[in-house]
């Protein structure tokens, strides 16, 4: 089972960060809309290619 780390900024709203693999190498980037609402995030392999897209609700 592969195991993903997340370095994101706590005070970043929005902005890029990546998600590496339990060996350190970058897997995944994640860029999240900034002051927008809702929220947006896209994340892509390093070739580039959108792997998924996540929109937080405001109100559920």
């Amino acid at each position: 089972m592969k195991h993903f780390e997340i370095k994101q900024k706590m005070w970043l709203l929005g902005g890029k960060f990546t998600i590496s693999d339990d060996l350190g190498i970058t897997a995944y980037q994640v860029e999240g809309s900034f002051l927008q609402i809702p929220k947006n995030f896209t994340i892509t392999d390093m070739q580039g290619r959108v792997i998924s897209h996540i929109e937080k609700q405001v109100f559920t």
